[in-house]
């Protein structure tokens, strides 16, 4: 879903103020936004494919546990495009970092190589696409593993959604799995909502949200409440990790009640929360998602 730009400023500013340090980036990453939203809109893109399905048909998928797996193909200019925007803005969050102008451009070559592997000029989502994509590594300490992830995820987020269009008049109410009801994909953020604080599982592809328990993890399925818990860090109890010891996953959730605010984007509140995933490596967990935020170097400091 594209959201106004007055929003989404907004949101960068407020936590710029609630979070230690995120205001020396948040003036840069609203300029990602303001690009990625003219990415998505622009007016000679190309139709949104949109939901193939009728809520009808996707209803008596989800009553049988089926995504809709849905996979858009994406052409090789359009990938460089948006992978352009995700390196670009990256080189201006963090314009005195040494050499990193050159680790990004060193890390976009080989980003659009792997995507098109095999002189393919498309690719669709599937799913060993984007988990290849997602552990790629960056290959230089300049760039660092979470802003190589921040590229990666960034850049396949804004393809997606250009390509799906807006997922969430999908009512997805009979979907009960940890999964993405639309894409498939595992899920790295949650929400707590504010009027009755059930958890909802968000999207970082797509953006899709949807209902899960609470006491059960979205990744193994474990409902053991021994083996379920979380943890807040420094104090920021607006976030919370949950972790599931069965299957040593985590989930990154935000609570509404907590934000006194009716909403928030999870894909900001994370970029701010990033203490978190260093946390949980420490503790021995990973990331559900499979998607990597965390250098190995960091867990011995």
């Amino acid at each position: 879903m594209v959201r106004p730009l007055d929003d989404i400023r907004e949101e960068i500013d407020h936590c710029s103020k609630i979070y230690p340090g995120f205001s020396d980036i948040g003036e840069s990453l609203g300029s990602i936004f303001d690009a990625a939203n003219e990415f998505m809109t622009e007016a000679d893109a190309e139709k949104p494919m949109g939901i193939p399905v009728s809520q009808e048909e996707a209803d008596k998928r989800f009553r049988r546990g089926e995504s809709l797996c849905l996979r858009p193909e994406v052409d090789r200019d359009l990938f460089c495009k948006a992978a352009s925007i995700a390196c670009d803005g990256v080189e201006a969050m963090y314009p005195d970092v040494p050499d990193l102008d050159e680790a990004v451009r060193q890390f976009r070559r080989e980003f659009v190589d792997e995507a098109f592997t095999d002189c393919r000029e498309s690719f669709d989502f599937a799913d060993e696409v984007v988990t290849d994509l997602l552990t790629l590594s960056p290959g230089n300490k300049a760039l660092g593993r979470d802003l190589s992830t921040f590229i990666v995820a960034s850049t396949l987020s804004f393809l997606y959604r250009r390509r799906l269009g807006d997922s969430h008049e999908l009512d997805t109410g009979l979907w009960g799995e940890g999964n993405c009801p639309v894409c498939g994909q595992k899920s790295h953020l949650g929400l707590l909502r504010d009027d009755d604080g059930a958890r909802l599982l968000a999207c970082w592809l797509c953006s899709t949200r949807w209902v899960y328990p609470r006491l059960q993890c979205p990744f193994c399925e474990s409902a053991e409440h021994e083996e379920l818990g979380y943890f807040i860090v420094e104090s920021m109890d607006i976030c919370r990790l949950h972790f599931c010891r069965k299957c040593n996953r985590y989930l990154k959730v935000f609570d509404l009640r907590q934000y006194q605010r009716d909403d928030l984007d999870p894909a900001i509140h994370h970029l701010a929360t990033l203490s978190y995933d260093l946390a949980a490596a420490r503790e021995g967990f990973v990331s559900g998602s499979e998607m990597q935020w965390i250098d190995k170097e960091q867990l011995q400091d």
